[in-house]
């Protein structure tokens, strides 16, 4: 039993997925995906964090300084290589809740069945999640949620080539704001049950 749980930024996805995975008594990677990530790269924990839901930005003197070096990785590259290793390997061998990292593309592209969440919410309900759940970053909320789902859009587009968010790459779409975490849990364990 392998579920993914993709989210929009500020829709207690990652709690939610915490919940499924305790529900059912198996593994729940997030946070613990990325120290693996970093231990298998090299890279620190905070710099893996940072880049898991960004591209490389690759700017032309980028490109210039390293288009002669054939062994050069671009870091982010670098990390999404072995977090889809990683990625791969746990869907294979256990029992999970993946959160997030193109993990339902990576593991449906590789032949392995798992139950493929998105969970969303609309803006309302985001901008209050954010503000009872998150320090104030000085930048306006709407602004923050707008550049956090675009960053993660984008990653999966680079990555995968799918669309985040659409409802043809998921077994099940859930609206945390309109359901509640509570409902959202109780949907996802019976769906994986079943």
């Amino acid at each position: 039993m392998v579920i993914t749980i993709s989210r929009q930024f500020a829709t207690g996805g990652h709690t939610i997925a915490q919940r499924v995975a305790e529900k059912l008594g198996i593994a729940f990677y997030d946070k613990e995906l990325v120290n693996r990530v970093a231990e298998h790269s090299g890279f620190d924990v905070d710099f893996v964090t940072r880049q898991g839901e960004y591209i490389g930005s690759k700017s032309l003197l980028f490109d210039i300084v390293t288009r002669n070096r054939a062994s050069y990785e671009d870091p982010t590259d670098k990390l999404f290589r072995i977090q889809k290793q990683i990625i791969l390997e746990l869907g294979a061998k256990e029992d999970c809740v993946i959160v997030g990292r193109c993990a339902g593309f990576l593991l449906q592209e590789a032949g392995i069945d798992c139950l493929r969440v998105f969970i969303g919410a609309d803006m309302d309900y985001r901008k209050a999640y954010v503000q009872s759940h998150y320090e104030d970053t000085g930048v306006p909320v709407e602004k923050r949620l707008k550049e956090r789902d675009s960053h993660r859009q984008s990653y999966v587009q680079h990555y995968t080539g799918a669309v985040w968010g659409e409802r043809e790459n998921y077994n099940l779409c859930l609206d945390s704001g309109k359901l509640g975490e509570d409902a959202c849990v109780d949907i996802i364990v019976r769906a994986a049950q079943k």
